[in-house]
């Protein structure tokens, strides 16, 4: 199966909530995006022959919620405490996707992308939030 529909997300932040918070509210069409991963640096001499090299690569995660949703408070939290207490405070976050029968387990995700109000429309529009993960590993459920 292909559905979102039953994604289950839940995100800890130890010194902010140690307790695991559950996402919820996804957007419509939209729960969460990841950027492609960047594996290798290449570089192409004068001659044309080309060389590469590994890199470590960050793991960009970007949210949409529903402009109502209650967990808009979990990163609203988050990203005022940091900016109170000029801290960057850490996460971790489980995905399941049940219909894929995979979970993903992410370490050490910064807040580097916060919309603190809706767009205003006809109704109100998605809010978004970008997650840089140091890693992410996946697993059967």
């Amino acid at each position: 199966m292909l559905t979102a529909a039953d994604a289950i997300i839940y995100f800890t932040i130890p010194l902010l909530f140690p307790t695991p918070q559950q996402i919820q509210q996804f957007a419509t069409d939209d729960v969460f995006s990841t950027d492609p991963l960047k594996s290798a640096e290449v570089q192409r001499g004068v001659d044309g022959k080309l060389s590469g090299g590994f890199v470590y690569s960050d793991i960009r995660q970007n949210y949409a919620l529903i402009g109502d949703s209650d967990s808009i408070e979990f990163f609203s939290t988050w990203h005022e405490t940091s900016q109170a207490n000029r801290v960057t405070y850490t996460a971790n976050a489980v995905i399941t996707l049940p219909s894929r029968g995979k979970k993903w387990t992410m370490t050490k995700g910064f807040l580097t992308g916060f919309q603190p109000i809706p767009d205003a429309k006809k109704i109100l529009q998605p809010v978004r939030f970008t997650i840089e993960w140091e890693s992410m590993s996946p697993s059967a459920t």
